[in-house]
C-alpha cells in the first residue's frame, strides 16, 4: 500500500503581500523599532543676577524636547574641560499616538562661584553648532541698602 502525501500551498499573492502589507500600516506606529534617543535643542541659557545662597552661579536651560507629549527628557550629560563646562540634554520620542504639542526643555543646574575665573557654558544642540555664553565669576552678592 502506498501512501500519498498531498501539500496545500497558500497562493503566491497571500504570502509576498499579506506581510508587507502589515509591515507598512505597522512601521508609523514604532511597532518595529525602538524608542530613538537624540539631542534635545537648547534655545537660551538664563544665568541668575545673583549667586544662590551656597554660594553657586544658578544656571536654567530652555529648549525643546520634542513636537509631541511623548518627547522626554532622558538624562543630563556634563562634562568639564578646562574652563569649558559643557551640557547635552539626550531626549527620546516613546510612542505613537500622542498629543502633538511642544515638549519644552526647562532645567536648572549651578556652577560653583568660586574661584574667580572666566568659564564658558556651552550647551550641545541637535542642529550640531553649539550654544555658548561666557560668564565672569565669581558673582557680586546683592548689596545692602
Amino acid at each position: 500500500m502506498k501512501t500519498i502525501t498531498i501539500r496545500r500551498q497558500a497562493p503566491l499573492l497571500l504570502t509576498t503581500s499579506v506581510p508587507a502589507l502589515l509591515a507598512g500600516l505597522f512601521s508609523g506606529c514604532g511597532l518595529f523599532t525602538g524608542p530613538k534617543e537624540r539631542v534635545a535643542q537648547v534655545d537660551s541659557i538664563a544665568v541668575a543676577a545673583v549667586p544662590t545662597p551656597s554660594g553657586s552661579a544658578k544656571l536654567t536651560f530652555f529648549g525643546v524636547v520634542g513636537f509631541n507629549l511623548c518627547a522626554e527628557l532622558v538624562r543630563v550629560e556634563r562634562r568639564v574641560s578646562g574652563d569649558t563646562l559643557t551640557w547635552r540634554f539626550i531626549a527620546r520620542n516613546e510612542g505613537s499616538n500622542c498629543l502633538q504639542a511642544v515638549a519644552t526643555l526647562r532645567h536648572e543646574d549651578s556652577v560653583p562661584n568660586l574661584p574667580a575665573r572666566t568659564v564658558v557654558i556651552r550647551a550641545e544642540r541637535s542642529n550640531g553648532e553649539p550654544l555658548l555664553r561666557t560668564l565672569q565669576l565669581p558673582l557680586a552678592a546683592p548689596t545692602q541698602r
